[in-house]
């Protein structure tokens, strides 16, 4: 299952009060709330697993940087942060991929609900793969890790402080085209995933998510 860390605003209009579940990494504390979707926990990768990937990844990208950026995330729990914004009369869902930071937003016109939620990411997921030129194999590698979703709060600091980046480059760039709907999305997700963060040693979310999947392909081979 993947967990989708919510931050307070964003569970509290889904009105969802997850149950607690103690985590690890760093992030804002221990404690994270889980309300799981569906039946049994999710497995975690073996540390042999985590290691065989970092080889490939190191081997595929040519980059030792990208590698041990990496570390600290291959081998644990892979998952989504998620931010509500305001924009105009749309209730919109900025996610963010942690290990990648890989990103896209989704809006509706009415209030959002836990029911709805999964289809939302799904669609938001979706298109913005293909706005990106992944390939068919990998969207629908990255669709079917993400076909169980569970909701828990945030955990981790670096994710949060660049979402909050992006939050005001998605808000300036809106008001600035005139409104949501005058806004180019192509423009809009180019934005968001091709801006060097320096979370990310200042590499673009993009190449990040795909020099990940190649090595996960490599792996299967």
């Amino acid at each position: 299952m993947t967990p989708i860390r919510c931050t307070r605003k964003l569970l509290a209009e889904l009105r969802i009060k997850p149950e607690a579940e103690t985590v690890g990494g760093e992030g804002c504390g221990a404690e994270s709330a889980i309300a799981r979707a569906g039946a049994g926990p999710s497995p975690q990768p073996s540390t042999r697993r985590g290691e065989a990937e970092l080889e490939a990844l190191r081997a595929l990208s040519g980059r030792e940087r990208e590698a041990e950026a990496l570390r600290a995330t291959i081998g644990s729990e892979a998952g989504w942060h998620a931010n509500l914004l305001a924009l105009q009369d749309y209730r919109c869902v900025l996610f963010t991929h942690d290990e990648t930071l890989f990103s896209f937003f989704a809006c509706r016109p009415d209030r959002l609900t836990a029911e709805h939620f999964p289809e939302l990411f799904g669609q938001g997921l979706f298109k913005a793969m293909l706005r990106s030129g992944f390939s068919q194999g990998q969207v629908e590698h990255m669709l079917d890790t993400a076909r169980d979703l569970r909701f828990a709060r945030t955990n981790n600091r670096r994710v949060l402080g660049t979402m909050n980046d992006m939050a005001g480059m998605v808000q300036w760039t809106i008001a600035d085209s005139g409104g949501l709907a005058s806004t180019d999305p192509a423009g809009l997700h180019r934005l968001l995933n091709e801006t060097p963060y320096k979370a990310i040693g200042y590499d673009l979310a993009v190449e990040r998510l795909r020099h990940l999947l190649e090595a996960q392909t490599a792996l299967s081979h």
